[in-house]
């Protein structure tokens, strides 16, 4: 494609009455509808094609279109991959939150990048409007509003857009080993809405972030530029090449520069608004994600819902929907139950096999709870009475103290079964129980 003949424009996915995917062209107030639902393709084409169909925007920035069109992730990334520690800002929360602080300090000097892969297929990002997740073993979960930069073949950058890197900090605090854990779950990565061709490849970016209380209450505000980043989006689309095959249309998030106070965590009902200057806005609202050990109703749907808007999860059949509608506070109920509206998690729709590119997530058991520690991290304000709709405390709790028990009675065996061999040890000279000391590698 030439160049010029996309360059400032913004292309969205949109989805119409029908459920077919089309690729629309934002310019001005209307947006034009192309036959074809190839993002990638389209930003890669010789030319431009013709809208078959042309709507008014009902609102530039969030681009909203008007029924019964519904915006779309605005491309199913087959690979989203992201970068740390390319802002200070960045470096000195991440020395503040870890054990092994020297780690992240070494990694913003260093000459090579810290790069980790946050997604594939679509599988667990989502779209505008959709639900952003928090992880139910996590007590410190925080946005990251970051520039996200979508790749062609050979990796050649062909437009931005909103990226949303969810962390939980407290797990990848604790060891930076647990990266993975704290930066890879369902709901853990959003897009959108709309992709921008820069017509200034090196033109900084303005960002953005707002966290809200279902109220509308702002509990936090920030702003950077992609001006203060440590490394240019160059290096770091260099660095991801090597001996790395892409395949068109990965997404590289360039790396966060706001980072919220130790104290607030991402509650549940809560919303998240991100805007980059001439890209578009960004909202979200935070769910909670439940962990139910094995053996629990797995096969239940379990449904939350903010206003009028909905997500429900069945894991059995690996799928999820979610339907149109607002911020609000959240609540839960367990049970069988149906969600009308396909819509995100990759844009497509979601085949009921455990295989999908879906969120497959774990349900509670009947009369279970939340995880205690969300909402108690530093001063953290607790959930709100009937945020969630089961409250009444862990299911069984009388069985898991026969287990705790049954455990504690285990070991005790264990230790008295080497209780002669502990002896005979604490006899045997001092040097047959020295252990050498291990060398430490460089």
């Amino acid at each position: 494609m030439v160049p010029g003949e996309i360059a400032g424009l913004r292309f969205v996915r949109l989805r119409n009455a029908a459920g077919e995917v089309r690729v629309g062209v934002l310019d001005g107030d209307e947006v034009g509808v192309l036959e074809t639902g190839d993002i990638v393709a389209t930003l890669e084409a010789d030319e431009l094609p013709r809208a078959v169909e042309r709507l008014t925007v009902l609102d530039r920035e969030s681009c909203t279109l008007p029924d019964p069109w519904q915006l779309e992730v605005p491309l199913v990334a087959p690979e989203t991959w992201a970068a740390g520690v390319t802002y200070r800002r960045s470096r000195d929360a991440r020395l503040g939150e870890s054990r092994v602080a020297d780690v992240y300090d070494l990694i913003y000097e260093a000459q090579r990048p810290e790069l980790f892969l946050k997604d594939a297929g679509g599988r667990r990002t989502v779209g505008p409007g959709q639900p952003i997740a928090i992880r139910a073993d996590a007590s410190w979960t925080v946005p990251e509003p970051e520039l996200a930069v979508v790749l062609g073949s050979g990796g050649k950058p062909l437009a931005v857009t909103i990226g949303n890197d969810v962390s939980s900090r407290d797990i990848e605090g604790a060891n930076p080993l647990y990266l993975p854990q704290a930066k890879i779950y369902a709901g853990a990565c959003a897009l959108g809405p709309a992709l921008l061709v820069p017509a200034d490849w090196g033109a900084p970016f303005d960002i953005e972030l707002r966290i809200l209380r279902a109220d509308g209450q702002s509990v936090f505000e920030g702003a950077t530029s992609t001006a203060n980043m440590r490394r240019s989006r160059e290096e770091l689309i260099e660095f991801l090449l090597r001996d790395n095959p892409l395949p068109a249309g990965t997404v590289l998030l360039t790396g966060t520069g706001i980072v919220p106070p130790d104290e607030l965590t991402l509650l549940p009902g809560q919303s998240v608004e991100i805007t980059i200057a001439g890209i578009a806005y960004a909202y979200s609202a935070s769910i909670l994600v439940y962990w139910a050990p094995p053996g629990d109703s797995h096969g239940d749907v379990f449904t939350f819902s903010f206003g009028g808007a909905a997500i429900g999860m069945n894991t059995t059949a690996g799928t999820a929907e979610s339907s149109g509608g607002g911020g609000g506070e959240t609540t839960g109920s367990g049970g069988p139950s149906t969600v009308s509206g396909v819509s995100g998690l990759g844009g497509e729709s979601v085949p009921a096999t455990p295989t999908s590119a879906s969120l497959q997530l774990p349900t509670p058991a009947s009369g279970a709870t939340a995880a205690p520690a969300l909402g108690s991290r530093r001063g953290s304000q607790p959930l709100a009475t009937g945020q969630l709709a089961s409250a009444k405390g862990p299911a069984g709790i009388g069985g898991w103290w026969f287990v705790l028990l049954a455990i504690a009675a285990l070991a005790g065996i264990a230790v008295l079964s080497r209780l002669p061999a502990l002896l005979n040890s604490a006899a045997a000279p001092e040097c047959v129980r020295e252990r050498p000391t291990p060398i430490r590698r460089l």
